[in-house]
Order: C-alpha cells, then sequence, then structure tokens
C-alpha cells in the first residue's frame, strides 16, 4: 500500500511539474538549435536532463518513435537514459485564437515513463564538442 501512494505522489509530482513548464515559457528566448549537438535544462536532482543529437541506446521499438538520445544527470553522477522526439508543431489543431501552439519536446526515460518539456527551456549544454 505504501509504494502505491509513493507512485500517485511520484506521478503527481510529475504532472505538475510540466504544468509549471509549460506556464514557464520564455517567448523572448529565440534560440536557432539546430547549430548545437547537445541542450540542457536543469532538472529536480539537482543535475540536468541534456538532449543529444546521438542515437537513441533503448530497446528498437523506442527508437522508431524517439530517434535521438536523451540522458539525466544526478549531482553524485548517476545517469538515467532515455530517447526524445519533437511533435510536429503543423499537425496542432488550430482555429481558436485563445490558443498558443508552444513546441514540445517528449522525452521516454528507460523506466517507460513519458515526460514532455516546453522546448524553450532547453539551452545551449556547455561542453568543449557542443558546436
Amino acid at each position: 500500500m505504501q509504494e502505491f501512494i509513493k507512485n500517485i505522489i511520484y506521478y503527481v509530482i510529475l504532472f505538475v511539474t510540466a504544468v509549471l513548464f509549460f506556464f514557464m515559457i520564455d517567448d523572448a528566448s529565440a534560440i536557432d538549435y539546430s547549430q548545437y549537438k547537445e541542450l540542457s535544462m536543469p532538472n529536480e536532482a539537482g543535475g540536468q536532463i541534456i538532449l543529444t543529437l546521438d542515437e537513441c541506446k533503448l530497446e528498437d521499438k523506442i527508437k522508431k518513435q524517439f530517434s535521438s538520445r536523451a540522458y539525466a544527470t544526478e549531482p553524485d553522477g548517476t545517469i538515467h537514459e532515455g530517447c526524445w522526439n519533437t511533435p510536429n508543431i503543423q499537425d496542432a489543431p488550430v482555429g481558436d485564437p485563445n490558443i498558443k501552439i508552444v513546441p514540445l519536446v517528449n522525452v521516454i526515460w528507460h523506466t517507460g515513463d513519458l515526460t514532455t518539456y516546453a522546448q524553450n527551456q532547453f539551452k545551449p549544454y556547455k561542453t568543449e564538442n557542443n558546436i
């Protein structure tokens, strides 16, 4: 029963985090993401979520939908593998002028959890080979 409650709390925190990221969109920062090999954003563990152009390291059935590698770091050096994609915004519904289309990033983690982030939360990751 305690494990069930822990799982509920975990998923509620994930949902709240996704909603907060959605509302924290910064329109003023237009970055040409195509020139970088890696992008990152801080995570709740005190590390980073990093999107790369490398091939997804998870099983083939995931690679078909999420072709690029993502990973999350923790301060103690722990790395969590994942893969990411960006939905095509041309496929988004149109018609209501009050609805803003926001470019998103979907990350599927090695655990099978799927998390969605606002694309502009990711900034160029500072590494020597990130040009």
